[in-house]
């Protein structure tokens, strides 16, 4: 395997699609994944649209991946999905279905994909967290979900760092894309940095854990946030 590849899931959103464009231009063949994506058909860009949430989907885009370009050197575990309500309001399908989704589907697929990182020598695993760990109104299932993800990652630091796998998170604030767009500008003012962040934002930080010289870095969680995360 000659060529990086990264497994990239929830590739057609805001955030997924950003990393995806970022990681072919570092070079990489890339594997996208949604529940519906189209297949462009360009030569280090192929597609695998199903369910991740369904029981067989992490081996069949593992094999996927195999098949398509030789294996699996990065691991972005993307996709996400938000069912919001009170707490004494949310029932309990849709307190599960957002565990199902943003946790338990990144934890069978991270596993299915070990092996191949292992082989690859410097094999890293980057998982999209949110800010909402810190606690998000009305999201208790999304802020459970995304907070079992830092401590999955945490876990598998320890236990993969001696392969030379690393596994990070990033959990990024408040992100304008074409759904959140009108309430950028009223958000800005509550960010340090008085803007809110952009898909590219977080592309660019996966990019730096998921190169072979970030094999120092494992087991963080890395903010980006414009400095929100810093406020009560």
């Amino acid at each position: 395997m000659s060529t990086r590849v990264a497994v990239v899931t929830g590739a057609a959103g805001g955030i997924g699609s950003s990393i995806v464009a970022r990681l072919l231009a570092d070079g990489y063949a890339v594997l996208g994944t949604d529940l519906r994506i189209d297949d462009p058909g360009r030569e280090r860009l192929r597609t695998w649209s199903g369910d991740l949430a369904d029981a067989g989907s992490a081996a069949e885009i593992v094999d996927s991946a195999v098949s398509a370009f030789g294996g699996i050197s990065v691991l972005v575990n993307c996709a996400g999905v938000l069912r919001d309500a009170r707490i004494e309001r949310m029932t309990p399908e849709d307190f599960a279905s957002v565990v199902r989704l943003n946790l338990t589907a990144a934890i069978r697929l991270t596993g299915a994909a070990l092996p191949h990182l292992r082989r690859c020598g410097s094999g890293r695993v980057v998982s999209i967290a949110s800010r909402a760990v810190l606690g998000s109104f009305g999201s208790s299932n999304y802020a459970t979900a995304k907070g079992g993800l830092l401590g999955m990652t945490r876990s598998l630091a320890l236990a993969e760092g001696p392969r030379g796998i690393t596994a990070n998170t990033i959990a990024p604030g408040f992100i304008e894309t074409p759904m959140t767009r009108h309430l950028a500008d009223r958000t800005a003012e509550t960010i340090p940095v008085r803007r809110a962040g952009v898909p590219e934002d977080v592309a660019r930080a996966v990019s730096f854990l998921a190169a072979p010289e970030a094999g120092y870095l494992t087991g963080q969680n890395l903010m980006i946030c414009g400095g929100r995360s810093l406020q009560p």
